[in-house]
């Protein structure tokens, strides 16, 4: 089951990924796009931006629409899946996509699907010190390895539910 904005941006904000200046843009921004909630109003007009009030009102908008606060691990893998679906859709740089899916692994460090892309950032790295041949030869190769890990991520984690 696909993940609603709301519950990627809360995980993002468990695990201190954005602002709480950003999430009341990101509330603003979904007002301008049409939805009307008045949980997501009130998140978009408060003047208090600090971490304890923009908190507070994102889990009362996640649980106007039954969703809990997700504890870390979770958090970790519902922005795994949120980066490997960017990826997917050409949103982000394959490079620059594992090695923000291998940071979450601070957080998740038991789900296969996260610790894979640490092994793919690492080989990333390598591609900048290698001669012209090699470097672009690795770089086909890691792309095309990103990009199917980052679709099975996606399937994966639709196929289950996490929340």
């Amino acid at each position: 089951m696909a993940l609603t904005d709301d519950e990627i941006i809360r995980a993002r904000r468990v695990l201190d990924l954005v602002s709480p200046t950003e999430v009341i843009r990101w509330a603003s921004n979904q007002l301008a796009g049409g939805r009307g909630e008045p949980g997501l109003v009130d998140l978009a007009a408060t003047y208090d931006h600090s971490a304890d009030v923009v908190d507070r009102l994102l889990d009362q908008l996640l649980s106007a629409s039954g969703l809990e606060r997700p504890d870390e691990g979770r958090a970790a893998l519902f922005v795994a899946y949120a980066i490997a679906r960017d990826i997917v859709n050409n949103n982000v740089a394959a490079s620059q996509g594992a090695h923000q899916i291998a940071f979450l692994n601070r957080w998740q460090q038991d789900d296969p699907g996260i610790w894979g892309f640490v092994g793919l950032a690492d080989d990333w790295d390598d591609v900048p010190h290698l001669d012209w041949d090699r470097r672009q030869s690795l770089k086909a190769r890691l792309e095309q390895e990103t990009r199917m890990s980052a679709i099975e991520l996606v399937e994966g984690f639709e196929s289950r539910s996490v929340r």
